[in-house]
């Protein structure tokens, strides 16, 4: 049931997506416009690999430093050695 429901709110993102297209398209051909869509956005991939790029980069940032403090806090008081 959890499956259904997850691919039928996935599906509803997607359609409500293609349908904005699809109106947008048919303006521009009712204003006898040519059809322009937008630029194409990024990729799945692209998105991804710049993600990690940024993970890459975060971790020799500040912030890093106080998440591997707070972890190492958090092994003490649990008796757990690292």
């Amino acid at each position: 049931m959890l499956l259904v429901i997850h691919h039928l709110v996935v599906d509803g993102v997607s359609w409500r997506i293609l349908l904005e297209d699809l109106e947008r398209g048919y303006e521009q051909l009712k204003q006898g416009k040519e059809i322009d869509l937008g630029s194409k956005t990024t990729s799945f991939q692209q998105w991804g690999e710049r993600l990690q790029e940024y993970g890459r980069e975060e971790k020799g940032g500040a912030g890093a430093g106080v998440l591997e403090q707070r972890s190492e806090e958090k092994s003490k008081a649990a008796g757990v050695g690292l």
